[in-house]
C-alpha cells in the first residue's frame, strides 16, 4: 500500500481512562529514558540530533497490529514510536533482543532538573521540522509541527503531532476501545502504548508521532505516502548528561575506536554531556 489517509485526530474518546492517564504522567516525569541499539545508529543519532519513530506495524510484538488492523487494511494512517526503557538497570533481554553482537550500545539520556515540569514531554525539539522517508526516496519530506504551514511543504493541510507515554500492559482496554475511520479518529496514543502483559519486562516509554491535518473539514482528506519512519529533532537542552553504555561482548579495540570517532565530532555543547561506560554484566555473560 503506498497511500494512506490522513484525517483531523480529534479526543473522540479522551483519554480519561485511569491506566492511560496515569501513564502519560508517569512519562513525562521521566528522568531517564533508554535506548538499546547498535554504533551506527549512535553515530546517527549524535551526529543528525535526531531518533528514528519506526512505524507501529513494524514492531516486534504482532499484537500490537491487530490493535490498528482495520485502520491499516482501510489504508488509513498509522503512529509511528520511538522505544524507550525507562529504568536505569541494564536488562540482558533488551541487550540480546535490541543489540547487534559486539557492536550493541545503550544511550541513556538524564533529564536536567531544573527543567522540573513534563520534562520528557519535551524531549523533542518544537517546530522544527520533521523528516519522513520511505523506500527509493532520495531526500526526506519535510512536514512542520505547526497546525499551520512554515513555508513551503509538498503536504501543506498537514502536520506532525507528537506525544508521551508509558506503555500499557493491559489487553482489556486494547478491547475497550474500537477503531474508527481516520477522518473521525480518536488519538492515536490509546492503541500506540497498548502492549500484552507479556512484555512487560521491558518497562517500555514511547513517543508516538503521528499525521494530523490542520483546518479540516468534514468528508475533505488528504493523500501521503506510507512513510517507513520518521526521524524527529531532540531538544539536547532537556539533557544533563549521555550514557553510553558498550555491549557486554564489546572488545577493547572497538570500544576505544568509539571512544576516538566520537571525540572528533562535531557535536558541540553535546560532547560535553557525553559518559562512557562498561556494561555491568561486561565479562559475564557467553553470547553464543
Amino acid at each position: 500500500m503506498q497511500e494512506m489517509i490522513v484525517g483531523k485526530r480529534f479526543y473522540a474518546y479522551p483519554i480519561t481512562h485511569n491506566s492511560i492517564y496515569s501513564c502519560v504522567e508517569k512519562a513525562k516525569k521521566r528522568m531517564s529514558l533508554s535506548h538499546y541499539t547498535n554504533v551506527e545508529a549512535l553515530l546517527k543519532i549524535l551526529s543528525e540530533k535526531k531518533l528514528k519513530a519506526n512505524r507501529i506495524d513494524y514492531m516486534d510484538d504482532l499484537q500490537e497490529k491487530r490493535f490498528i488492523q482495520e485502520a491499516f487494511d482501510q489504508n488509513e494512517t498509522i503512529p509511528y514510536v520511538v522505544c524507550f526503557d525507562n529504568t536505569l538497570a541494564e536488562n540482558i533481554a533488551l541487550w540480546y533482543m535490541y543489540t547487534k553482537n559486539d557492536t550493541g550500545i545503550r544511550i541513556t539520556f538524564f533529564a536536567d532538573k531544573k527543567y522540573n515540569r513534563d520534562i520528557f514531554k519535551s524531549l523533542f525539539v518544537e517546530g522544527a521540522d520533521i523528516e519522513a522517508y520511505k523506500q527509493g526516496q532520495e531526500k526526506p519530506v519535510l512536514f512542520s509541527q505547526f497546525r499551520s504551514t512554515r513555508g513551503e511543504y509538498v503536504y501543506q493541510k498537514v502536520y506532525v503531532n507528537t506525544k508521551i507515554s508509558d506503555v500499557i500492559y493491559n489487553e482489556a482496554i486494547a478491547n475497550y476501545y474500537k477503531p474508527f475511520p481516520a477522518s473521525d479518529i480518536k488519538d492515536w496514543l490509546i492503541y500506540a502504548v497498548l502492549k500484552a502483559k507479556e512484555w512487560r519486562f521491558q518497562h517500555e516509554t514511547r513517543v508516538v508521532a503521528d499525521f494530523e491535518l490542520f483546518d479540516y473539514v468534514q468528508g475533505k482528506i488528504e493523500n501521503i505516502p506510507r512513510f517507513e519512519y520518521l526521524k524527529l529533532p531532540i531538544w539536547f537542552d532537556i539533557i544533563s548528561k549521555i550514557e553510553i553504555v558498550f555491549s557486554p561482548w564489546m572488545g577493547e579495540e572497538m570500544k576505544n575506536m568509539i571512544r576516538e570517532h566520537v571525540q572528533n565530532m562535531e557535536l558541540g555543547e553535546i560532547k560535553d554531556k557525553l559518559i562512557f561506560k562498561n556494561s555491568k554484566f561486561t565479562g559475564l555473560i557467553n553470547r553464543k
